[in-house]
């Protein structure tokens, strides 16, 4: 097979690319799946937060420029965005939350509205604000968005194919059975996989795959499923509503080989000790799910997105760690852009360049 375009991986990074850049007219664009279904790994493993509010400002700007996709989706897209807001714990004396975006105001809580918001969040343990606007995306619209549109343009899926290796020069990719496909260009959109696939070809882009565990409890009365979610920057920890339960994370990370990926129960503790430290009251329901997802970033926790300085048809779409989701509207712009050799401002592309591993190695040489 040949095509023009080929995209490693149908996770989010990937499908925000497919669509890109069918919206910009780009042909035989080909997105390669391991997986029978599309957006089922990282994708479908994280807690599905729109979290804007981010002290990096260049993820920030990439957090700011999605939303304006979540609150207002094009057409082919259902709603996106319950935008129920966002409780945020900062230490005290830190102020409000940073990197809050243009035009909104965090609201400092005083102990009644507190109270209205979350009852039984220890107002002893930092400063409280509520973020408007910060909400719960639906994943699996957006993904099913991204699909259908890049389909109705011509995008072609393989699903269920393995892909061995790169070519040479990022020209195609090897596949499972002895086939390929030679390619103009490829995308590299293949979350914990990613970087021993380029590495073969001669890039330098270093990534480090990461576990976190995310449990949501039983049924509880007690949750408002139109509650706010709680990010407590104090525990390390957040909760939101879900499926009549609570979705708790306690925000733990350690590097795992994604093939071996497997939860640890012993986080299941860790978690509920933390959400007694953040709660006065409120003693969290057993365990109905309880998994690990994967988080894959760089050293410097900033995506890899753009043209490979080492691989001459290699662009990056990956090392999204933590905010995905949030940023995943311009994370496949700026991959299309690449690709097309469209320019963007470079306050918006140059922070994730894959060129600063190329600058770090020669510094360390």
């Amino acid at each position: 097979m040949r095509t023009r375009i080929v995209i490693v991986g149908g996770g989010i990074a990937g499908l925000s690319t497919a669509w890109h850049l069918a919206q910009a007219g780009a042909r035989d664009v080909v997105v390669v799946e391991r997986e029978r279904v599309l957006a089922s790994q990282a994708t479908a493993q994280n807690a599905a937060i729109l979290r804007t509010t981010i002290d990096d400002p260049a993820l920030a700007a990439l957090a700011e420029r999605s939303e304006q996709f979540f609150s207002n989706p094009p057409r082919g897209f259902g709603p996106l965005l319950e935008p129920c807001g966002m409780v945020v714990v900062t230490r005290a004396g830190f102020g409000p939350p940073v990197g809050v975006r243009s035009g909104v105001i965090p609201e400092r809580l005083g102990p009644d509205r507190q109270c209205t918001l979350v009852p039984d969040l220890d107002a002893s343990r930092g400063e409280a604000w509520f973020v408007p606007g910060e909400g719960r995306v639906d994943v699996g619209e957006l993904a099913r968005g991204f699909e259908h549109g890049a389909r109705d343009h011509g995008v072609t899926f393989e699903l269920g194919v393995r892909v061995l290796g790169l070519l040479p020069e990022g020209r195609g990719v090897e596949l499972e059975g002895g086939t390929s496909i030679a390619a103009d260009q490829v995308v590299i959109a293949a979350g914990a996989w990613a970087a021993p696939l380029a590495h073969s070809i001669g890039s330098r882009v270093e990534l480090s795959p990461t576990r976190r565990h995310l449990i949501v409890t039983r049924a509880d009365e007690r949750i408002d499923p139109r509650g706010p979610i709680v990010w407590s920057d104090v525990d390390d920890l957040y909760t939101r509503p879900e499926a009549g339960g609570l979705m708790l994370c306690a925000c733990d990370e350690d590097e795992v080989d994604p093939d071996t990926l497997v939860a640890s129960a012993e986080v299941i503790e860790s978690t509920r000790r933390k959400c007694g430290l953040a709660f006065d009251t409120f003693e969290p329901r057993a365990p109905a799910r309880f998994w690990a997802g994967l988080r894959t970033h760089a050293s410097d926790r900033r995506f890899v997105l753009g043209r490979d300085p080492d691989v001459k048809g290699l662009v990056w779409a990956a090392g999204l760690g933590g905010h995905g989701i949030t940023c995943s509207i311009a994370v496949g712009e700026i991959a299309a852009a690449a690709v097309l050799g469209r320019a963007l401002p470079p306050d918006l592309v140059d922070p994730f360049s894959p060129a600063r591993f190329a600058s770090a190695h020669a510094a360390r040489s």
